[in-house]
């Protein structure tokens, strides 16, 4: 489902380009999670649609989202078109993006209406390099015209300078991993169709960034915006800045999706190694679900979980450090694909400062349950452990998380994830109705139908202070790291 939220706003005058608009909220951490000892994975969902909110009082003081830390490990968590940072009393502040490109495309002479494009298919991560700045995405539409744009604060997201990106459809953003370069701006991939490109925003004497290139990656690609998982498809180690992705090419000789690795320098551009397969996966005709996520380890090692679609999941890595010419066969990890019920999507790979893979997936095995899962691996021995579940939904049938996995600078991870379960049966459209009225379920649906009214829901997040032994859900304490 393709959930798209906009706001549209009208160049007219100073009133709409007010520098901050921040709303705090004074947080109380018992109001937050009335039950924390028992808000613990795996968190099964209850009829009908019981979930954190009712089992556990979860009432967040911040909006779930992919959250980023800074050099202090402060976290910033985008909602739509404001950044959420909490003090360390854990009050929340709300500073406006909108501003920022209001006065930018004002200056540029547009002066109509425009829509900020929000929802689950645009890139809301905040990354913070090591200098302390920050980096987000915005997407910005009037008629049939789209400025993708790269905001840049150097104030800890209070004030944004605005750079235009290349005029294509999506934009994703390289975030934090353990292990990537960070010394400089984050790369950023810029696609529309099966045309990939390559942002490498450069750091000016000044402060401000540099964008004077984009670097054609690839012609087949079939990158789609990462509404669920969103593991790297970028990532930098060194000089070295390494792109993954499904092509639109059909294999030889066989059905499936291929998915390969391209590196280019940084510092010139140039491709360092050229298009090398990773491998093929899965039956039919080139799924733009194969999503591919790329991670390293502290030896510099690449790491890749294959994209999959009701699959098995496939890993590899490289053979030699921050090389991606050679890579071990793949071989697969967790519960393998059910044909009855499917197997796995949409993978959220990362790794630690200890060199452990910590992996979260969409699984639909066992029933055509589709659970978010955990798996953990070690990236020097390339093993695995069994999958964990985190979150069941209380149904089966169609479900989607929206999940993506980050991680702070102490190896803390963090999930946050929100449900969206279709296909319902009347019992199950009757509380829907009754929950979210405002999403006008139609009165006539037949059961089991497919239906574009539903929306997700109650976001919530979950977090592990273990390495992924355990997890809970998260509160801003738990944020703030008290």
């Amino acid at each position: 489902m393709r959930t798209r939220h906009v706001w549209k706003i009208v160049l007219t005058g100073p009133a709409v380009i007010a520098l901050l608009v921040a709303a705090s909220l004074r947080a109380d951490p018992p109001s937050e999670l009335a039950e924390p000892q028992k808000a613990v994975a795996p968190i099964v969902h209850e009829k009908y649609y019981r979930g954190e909110r009712e089992l556990f009082g979860y009432a967040p003081a911040y909006e779930p989202n992919p959250v980023g830390f800074d050099v202090d490990n402060k976290p910033y968590i985008r909602d739509e078109a404001v950044v959420q940072t909490p003090d360390g009393e854990g009050k929340w502040s709300r500073l406006s993006l909108r501003s920022a490109v209001v006065q930018y495309l004002h200056g540029r002479g547009f002066e109509s209406s425009f829509e900020f494009v929000g929802g689950q298919f645009v890139d809301q991560r905040v990354v913070l390099d090591n200098l302390g700045d920050a980096y987000t995405l915005i997407k910005a539409k009037h008629a049939s015209r789209i400025w993708l744009l790269l905001l840049h604060s150097r104030d800890r997201c209070v004030t944004w300078d605005v750079y235009p990106l290349p005029p294509l459809e999506h934009a994703r953003l390289e975030m934090r991993d353990g292990h990537n370069t960070l010394s400089h701006p984050p790369a950023v991939l810029v696609f529309k169709d099966h045309e990939l490109d390559l942002v490498l925003p450069e750091r000016a004497a000044d402060g401000s960034l540099v964008i004077d290139r984009a670097i054609q990656v690839a012609d087949d690609s079939m990158l789609v915006p990462n509404h669920s998982g969103g593991g790297n498809s970028v990532i930098t180690v060194g000089d070295r800045v390494t792109v993954v992705y499904p092509s639109a090419i059909p294999p030889r000789g066989r059905e499936g999706t291929s998915q390969f690795a391209v590196t280019l320098s940084r510092e010139t551009g140039q491709v360092v190694t050229g298009k090398t397969l990773l491998g093929t996966v899965g039956v039919g005709k080139p799924d733009p679900h194969y999503l591919p996520a790329i991670t390293a380890d502290s030896r510099e090692v690449l790491h890749v979980v294959l994209g999959s679609h009701h699959d098995s999941l496939y890993y590899l890595h490289a053979t030699q450090p921050n090389d991606a010419s050679r890579w071990t066969t793949p071989r697969t990890i967790g519960k393998d694909r059910i044909p009855t019920d499917g197997g796995h999507t949409y993978p959220a790979l990362l790794c630690d400062s200890e060199d452990r893979l910590h992996l979260v997936t969409r699984w639909a095995g066992d029933g055509y349950y589709f659970r978010l899962v955990y798996l953990r691996g070690d990236a020097t021995t390339g093993r695995w452990e069994d999958q964990k579940v985190l979150v069941r939904p209380f149904r089966n049938m169609y479900s989607n998380w929206y999940h993506h996995l980050s991680m702070d600078r102490r190896d803390r991870l963090f999930l946050n994830y929100r449900y969206y379960g279709n296909q319902l049966g009347l019992d199950q459209q009757a509380a829907y109705r009754s929950k979210w009225p405002e999403d006008n379920l139609p009165a006539d649906a037949r059961s089991g139908a497919y239906l574009k009214a539903v929306k997700p829901h109650d976001p919530a997040m979950l977090f592990s202070k273990d390495a992924g032994e355990s997890w809970r859900l998260t509160t801003t304490d738990d944020l703030l790291g008290r």
